[in-house]
């Protein structure tokens, strides 16, 4: 996985530093020192940290947003970021509901298989500004600083008619539902393309995440989780920026 990282983070190096734009316009009629409102789509790669690692594998996630772009290089935007795993490491994740087998027994007298994954979200207002290595002030390296909110929780898959002891309302008291604040600190080298608005964009975000228990009682410890989680993790991300530039007011047609 690092090894792809590494060529696409290579290829979209080359195309931003080989990248030849008009500084003043194209023949699209666009104007180089317009500003700019991108959407984007990407895929993410997470490795968490600190105690997200004790709960948690690597997971993945798919991320949408937007950010404006001022003339003067500084952008403002968001993100929501949905989390999406299989890896969950929790230990004592159903206490005594499993017996020596380390798999709970159905009400049929039955060992049950119960499969668990990771499931969260990650949304935040982002403010940052672009260093740009061409005549195009619109690729380059975006640097970011976002604030916001995290939230995880464990998911079960098993049946529902053999473990109830694992149904609602019960299931509240072994999924460690956990939310807080989070900061966030990212650098993405982007190329936005003015002739075909074909724009990609790949790099690297730091999370640091403030989150609490939101559970009054945790039955595999038989109490309620108390304290403030270091749920921090690296995020790799690369994908597709849409590009929509404003026009100025010479560059519209008027007609008597």
């Amino acid at each position: 996985m690092p090894k792809h990282f590494s060529l696409l983070f290579l290829l979209v190096s080359a195309t931003v530093l080989h990248a030849q734009d008009d500084p003043t316009r194209n023949r699209t009629g666009r104007t180089a020192d317009k500003p700019v409102f991108a959407m984007h789509l990407d895929f993410g790669f997470q490795t968490p940290m600190d105690d997200l690692k004790v709960r948690f594998g690597n997971f993945n996630s798919i991320a949408v947003g937007a950010w404006y772009k001022f003339t003067s290089q500084w952008t403002i935007g968001g993100t929501l970021r949905p989390f999406f795993g299989g890896q969950v490491k929790e230990p004592n994740l159903l206490g005594d509901m499993v017996g020596p087998s380390g798999s709970p027994i159905d009400q049929n007298g039955m060992l049950h298989l119960v499969r668990s994954y990771m499931r969260g979200s990650h949304w935040q207002v982002q403010l940052g500004r672009v260093v740009p290595f061409t005549s195009n002030p619109h690729s380059g390296l975006h640097f970011q600083l976002g604030m916001g909110f995290i939230q995880h929780k464990i998911k079960f898959s098993y049946d529902e008619r053999s473990l109830p002891q694992l149904n609602p309302p019960y299931q509240a008291g072994y999924d460690r539902l956990s939310n807080g604040l989070a900061l966030s600190q990212s650098v993405v080298l982007q190329h936005v393309d003015q002739k075909t608005g074909l724009s990609v964009f790949f790099g690297v975000e730091a999370v640091q995440g403030f989150a609490e228990s939101r559970r009054d009682y945790t039955f595999p410890l038989r109490t309620k989780e108390t304290g403030i989680r270091a749920d921090n993790y690296l995020s790799f991300k690369g994908g597709l920026l849409i590009p929509v530039f404003r026009k100025k007011r010479d560059d519209e047609a008027f007609f008597n």
